[in-house]
């Protein structure tokens, strides 16, 4: 992975709702510190107005890294785009995935400047 992190412009790490995978983070983060590379929380398969959500999301603003306002909800349609080799927008031009997407691509595009 160091490969990979001394390439990149901006890290974004993955955090699905679930404690095991803010505790997984944190060597992810370390590492795209050491590489002094800019680092920014998705949020992954959220589940708004949970209290796992809630904890989760506490759990990582104490992490130190940014955490962007996109988030993706836990849909189906994640899953079924990729089994069937498509992007979410290609599976699905309308809705809520393919809006949480766009906004996704429009943040980290404002985050890069393009």
């Amino acid at each position: 992975m160091r490969w990979v992190l001394r390439d990149s412009d901006l890290v974004l790490v993955p955090v699905s709702a679930s404690q095991a995978d803010v505790w997984a983070t944190h060597d992810v983060l370390d590492l795209a510190e050491r590489a002094q590379k800019p680092t920014h929380i998705v949020m992954n398969r959220t589940r708004a107005g949970t209290r796992v959500g809630d904890d989760v999301a506490k759990s990582v603003a104490e992490l130190g890294a940014g955490r962007l306002d996109a988030s993706l909800a836990n849909r189906v349609i994640y899953a079924d785009a990729l089994g069937r080799g498509l992007g979410v927008v290609e599976a699905k031009k309308s809705g809520p995935a393919a809006d949480e997407v766009r906004a996704l691509a429009q943040e980290v595009a404002g985050i890069l400047e393009l």
